[in-house]
């Protein structure tokens, strides 16, 4: 594993990632042969590529075999999103020291500003909720009022959207918090 996959460097200082906590705490893919995983992390990688564009209103040509995918999204997010704040963005707890990059910040509702998260997992993992969890700790440190968390599961076959809202902020938070300490308990060993 590159450090790059452990940490991200902000301002001269190491931020360990979010993703590396998980994957290192949770084996929910380790029976999977790799080769499967590499498909799977090179679709999901193009699928948020796309979204981000249309996250940002940029245009794109439309690959063949996204169609459904991008229609979907495109749909979903026009009528549910009243305004996108940050994209792919950056997170980071200085207390925790800790970052990871947020799919979605938007306005729902032009009342709620929420955090989205985008899976193209076929599984609904507890550790999906642990990293919207995370992620909600950094936004509200760097001043975000998140007030909604949602994972929109996406089938990676046909594209459908399927928006999941989150609800148990402290549970979930006592899971990423969790996971963080036996991370940083056996890496320190």
């Amino acid at each position: 594993m590159n450090i790059t996959d452990i940490y991200y460097l902000i301002n001269g200082k190491r931020y360990t990632r979010v993703s590396a906590v998980l994957s290192y705490c949770s084996r929910d893919y380790d029976r999977v042969p790799e080769h499967y995983m590499e498909e799977a992390r090179a679709l999901g990688q193009q699928i948020h590529s796309y979204f981000d564009f249309i996250n940002k209103e940029l245009s794109f040509e439309i690959p063949e075999h996204l169609q459904n995918h991008i229609h979907n999204y495109d749909s979903w997010l026009h009528a549910n999103v009243a305004k996108v704040i940050g994209s792919e963005m950056i997170v980071r707890s200085d207390k925790y020291r800790f970052a990871g990059r947020a799919d979605l910040v938007a306005m729902i509702n032009d009342t709620d500003l929420a955090l989205i998260d985008i899976k193209t997992t076929a599984g609904k993992l507890k550790s999906h909720k642990a990293q919207t969890a995370a992620y909600t700790m950094a936004l509200k440190e760097m001043g975000y009022n998140i007030r909604r968390r949602m994972i929109l599961y996406i089938d990676k076959n046909t594209g459908e959207v399927n928006p999941i809202k989150l609800t148990s902020i402290q549970h979930d938070t006592n899971g990423w918090q969790s996971a963080l300490s036996w991370y940083r308990y056996n890496k320190a060993a």
